[in-house]
């Protein structure tokens, strides 16, 4: 029972794993999904933010990659006191738990302010270098055993690197594998003092920088050659760990990471987070490194009354139209608020754009009467028109079709409909509001030069991508879904590389493979 006079609430501290979302628990999504407050690492892959609550609180308590670094007394305090207000905090640290994370330090202060906590393991560097480099860090023939070591120790909260107590005589000895966490500002050190030790000069190494991410670097090398590696000149900063041992000569034949057909390609996808998880996956899968960046957010409409004056009519239309899954999604949303379900279409027939309206118009148990035919490229809302008034033409008598729409955009249905003299209501059934400011992480990539692609899908986000960013993404290459896009993009001066050639992201994908591997 807890004593204290405030409301408490929970700490999950979750090991987010090396790098890739992919990797992370079960039980860590589950619980980052419940989070009010996420205390993240500054390593910490920012697509893990699509897991989060979009009203979850994102922080980043530095240990590298944040505006600062941050003392693990402060850490402590924020965990307490946002515990303390009644909120689910997860600290998201990068790799296991318990592999150099200081669970212990926090769990300590947890236990003595009586707050009520779970530790969530997760999968750290070390273990994940054998399936993402190939390296298997244990061998029936060359090493039974694995140490994992430091390669740096700190005296007192964020104070000055120390000379750490390491038995070296006793690793240069290891009848193993040793990994070195930590150590890149070190390297000259360590891999001096194991060959002090004893430690071959020739023993193979192999040093992981980002093991997991989408630019993972590996460089093979000897133990004497590790400190000439690892310089300020190298740029080769954390996460690092180094391999150490006969297995690291094992990489190369058995590295499939590095071999995916746009492994070392950085693409821009910028759709609301929710829409893109597909394509995201799609090019992950291929080995790209994924942006996201939102520069539309779709909200609920403010004002529910035309939404729900319409629905409440559904009686008096023989079509609805949709022309976009959120707007599928929005409208039998707002029905079921209101009580209602399929039964409330009567005779009225639904019209979609396009498959992916049949996909969502599933969820909600329902069917699809019409959509354009003919292939993927007839999939937009001039060939729904035609299609739709051709039905319309085939049945005598007046007429009325509901069009499903956003607060803005085209409104290419309705005006086809009136122009044959076929009466036509539109009702707005959500929100599309443009994102103010880029993502920062997004942002430095893009002032770099990073981005090598651009996906888009509509008009409106190669508008606002523009806005976003300016000059920014004036070397990437511009890939659109279609050739009314293409042509905005090129109105707003930016070169378009290609075009799909059917209006769907899987094209789009097509040409990407197609580019990169003339």
């Amino acid at each position: 029972m807890n004593s204290l006079n405030f409301p408490i609430g929970r700490v999950y501290l979750v090991g987010a794993g090396p790098g890739d979302p992919g990797l992370i628990t079960v039980r860590g999504a589950q619980k980052l999904a419940e989070a009010d407050v996420v205390l993240h690492d500054g390593l910490a892959n920012p697509a893990f933010r699509v897991l989060a609550r979009v009203d979850a609180a994102w922080i980043s308590v530095g240990k590298h990659g944040g505006d600062r670094i941050w003392k693990q007394s402060e850490i402590d305090d924020a965990i307490v006191e946002h515990a303390r207000s009644g909120k689910t905090v997860v600290r998201l640290k990068g790799g296991d738990t318990g592999v150099f994370a200081r669970t212990a330090e926090e769990l300590e202060r947890l236990v003595s302010e009586g707050i009520p906590f779970e530790v969530v393991p997760g999968i750290t560097a070390g273990l994940a270098v054998a399936a993402y480099t190939g390296i298997p860090i244990t061998h029936r023939d060359w090493s039974s055993a694995v140490a994992i070591v430091t390669g740096q120790l700190q005296p007192s909260d964020g104070g000055p690197e120390i000379d750490e107590s390491n038995d070296w005589e006793a690793l240069a000895n290891f009848p193993g594998t040793l990994v070195v966490y930590m150590g890149v500002t070190t390297a000259g050190i360590w891999s001096n003092r194991l060959l002090a030790a004893g430690k071959p000069p020739e023993t193979p190494v192999a040093i992981v920088r980002r093991c997991s991410w989408p630019d993972q670097e590996v460089i093979y090398c000897q133990l004497d050659q590790v400190g000439n590696e690892l310089t300020p000149a190298s740029k080769f900063r954390p996460p690092v760990i180094a391999v150490i041992g006969p297995v690291a000569h094992l990489g190369t034949p058995f590295d499939w990471f590095s071999k995916r057909p746009l492994f070392g390609t950085t693409v821009l996808v910028s759709r609301p987070a929710e829409q893109a998880l597909d394509t995201v996956q799609q090019l992950n899968d291929l080995g790209a490194d994924v942006l996201m960046q939102s520069s539309i957010e779709i909200r609920p409409v403010v004002d529910f009354e035309p939404l729900d004056a319409r629905i409440n009519s559904l009686s008096t239309y023989d079509w609805i139209v949709f022309t976009s899954t959120n707007g599928v999604d929005y409208f039998f949303s707002r029905m079921q608020a209101l009580g209602l379900d399929g039964r409330a279409l009567h005779a009225c027939r639904i019209a979609g754009v396009g498959p992916s309206i049949v996909t969502a118009l599933k969820r909600w148990n329902m069917g699809c009467d019409l959509i354009p035919d003919g292939g993927q490229e007839l999939y937009n809302a001039v060939h729904l028109s035609e299609r739709l008034i051709r039905k319309l033409s085939e049945k005598a008598g007046n007429q009325c079709c509901l069009v499903v729409r956003a607060n803005r955009g085209k409104t290419t249905v309705e005006d086809a409909i009136k122009a044959v003299g076929y009466a036509v209501d539109s009702v707005i059934a959500y929100l599309s509001v443009d994102v103010e400011q880029a993502e920062p992480h997004v942002r430095r990539a893009a002032q770099a030069r990073r981005i090598d692609y651009v996906f888009v899908t509509s008009r409106l986000i190669a508008s606002n991508l523009a806005r976003l960013f300016v000059e920014d993404l004036r070397n990437a290459k511009w890939i659109a879904i279609s050739e009314d896009v293409a042509e905005v993009i090129k109105n707003l001066g930016f070169r378009v590389h290609s075009t799909a050639k059917q209006s769907s992201v899987a094209s789009m994908i097509e040409c990407l493979l197609e580019i990169e591997h003339r």
